[in-house]
């Protein structure tokens, strides 16, 4: 069989089982630029019954599966493939629909545009048919990024029949979960639990259980890229999000995800939140003193829910009141704290970003947070810090990739208003 005749192979098969095995042979080998012919050759098979294995007529044998992973280089898939359908056929053919998203936020607000970026790049058209859409969503803590993926995977969710895998990967303020342990708990939402020792590694598995269906995997609190890479599908149907404090290029360089940066809330759907949280008869009759308070915030919709809930609960207090304490700085983070919870709290949220810095990055942050204004450039932070200039650009460009400093124009950064007072509080201790 010459590779002009690979475009019109036969569809025919015996079962969903064969004709999927068959598929993702052709796929491979076709990946790999081998003709049919070629790879009978290289695995000591003949033409005809490799042909009829692609073609889903004849049942390919371990032997055959394990000499193909070999020659196409697929570390033991197509033979992990075949042990699993003989482990657990039921499994495979009453495929379990997970719903794993957790509750999406009430009060939510603005985001057309990131919402209608995420649409473009998780659905994608015709064009693109063939690949599995990632997208890595990162920004500032509190910014609201888990908020937004939850939002639009409960909007979006009927467009992925066979359901929703979601895993709170731990990056940051949790406990750091290994690929492995996310793939074994997929698994048994799979309805693949209970797997001998020595069945294959978890993302293998993973890979084969996926081949031909449509599922939207969100992987929230990422800690870097390495860590999400062993949980993406190998073939198309599926969808991968990603959230993280932390710039995955990686992801993007080597897996072709799209980045999208999630920035703070503007002034007008700051205020807009505030009005969610207090109602907007109090914002409205306060208005500058609501657009002060959502300064105060600098658009962060967790600082922005913080001082709502303070509000609520200070029915008397005036708007105006309020903004002013904000705005002295010595209590300010206090405030945006809810009793009860230490982990909603503005600092601790923080600090899950700042007890990832390496410490002479840490010093650098804490550095500029002495620094009177809040917008500065390398010129200045390299005289604030005492770092040479190369150092010091460095440093700015990995607290820029932690998205503890800002980028607002060449060699120019922005800490903003709860962070800077955040890092002057460490600086200080």
């Amino acid at each position: 069989m010459s590779a002009e005749d690979d475009s019109a192979l036969p569809a025919a098969a015996t079962s969903d089982g064969l004709t999927a095995f068959g598929a993702s042979l052709r796929a491979a080998r076709l990946r790999r630029g081998l003709t049919l012919r070629e790879l009978a050759r290289r695995t000591h098979y003949s033409h005809s019954y490799m042909s009829k294995v692609e073609n889903g007529i004849k049942h390919p044998s371990v032997e055959l599966a394990q000499r193909c992973d070999k020659v196409l280089e697929l570390d033991g898939e197509l033979a992990e493939s075949l042990t699993v359908r003989a482990l657990t056929p039921a499994a495979v053919d009453a495929w379990p629909r997970p719903a794993q998203l957790p509750r999406g936020p009430v009060q939510f607000v603005g985001r057309t545009r990131e919402l209608a970026e995420l649409t473009a790049a998780l659905l994608p058209d015709d064009r693109q048919a063939g690949v599995v859409p990632v997208v890595a969503v990162d920004g500032p803590p509190g910014v609201g990024k888990t908020a937004l993926v939850v939002r639009w995977a409960h909007q979006n969710s009927h467009l992925f029949p066979d359901g929703v895998l979601f895993a709170d990967l731990g990056g940051y303020g949790g406990d750091l979960q290994p690929p492995d342990a996310v793939l074994k708990v997929f698994l048994h939402e799979l309805g693949i639990g209970g797997l001998p020792s020595g069945t294959g590694q978890p993302a293998s598995l993973f890979r084969s259980f996926l081949h031909g269906r449509r599922l939207l995997i969100v992987l929230d609190n990422a800690a870097d890229a390495q860590q999400v890479r062993a949980l993406l599908p190998g073939a198309p149907g599926c969808a991968v999000v990603v959230t993280s404090r932390q710039r995955l290029s990686g992801l993007a360089v080597r897996d072709g995800a799209q980045r999208i940066t999630l920035p703070p809330l503007g002034q007008a759907d700051a205020v807009a939140l505030l009005a969610e949280m207090i109602g907007r008869a109090r914002v409205g009759s306060e208005p500058e003193a609501a657009a002060a308070i959502a300064g105060c915030c600098a658009g962060l919709p967790l600082a922005l829910r913080l001082a709502g809930e303070r509000l609520t609960n200070l029915p008397a207090k005036s708007l105006h009141a309020f903004a002013a304490e904000l705005a002295a700085e010595e209590h300010a983070l206090d405030m945006l704290t809810v009793l009860g919870d230490p982990r909603s709290a503005v600092r601790t949220v923080f600090s899950w970003s700042y007890l990832a810095l390496a410490p002479a990055d840490a010093r650098v942050f804490q550095q500029l947070g002495l620094h009177p204004s809040a917008e500065f450039s390398t010129t200045v932070a390299t005289a604030v810090t005492g770092l040479p200039p190369v150092e010091a650009e460095r440093a700015l460009e990995r607290l820029a990739a932690a998205h503890l400093i800002e980028p607002v124009g060449p060699q120019r950064y922005r800490l903003h208003n709860p962070l800077r007072l955040y890092a002057r509080e460490r600086a200080r201790a």
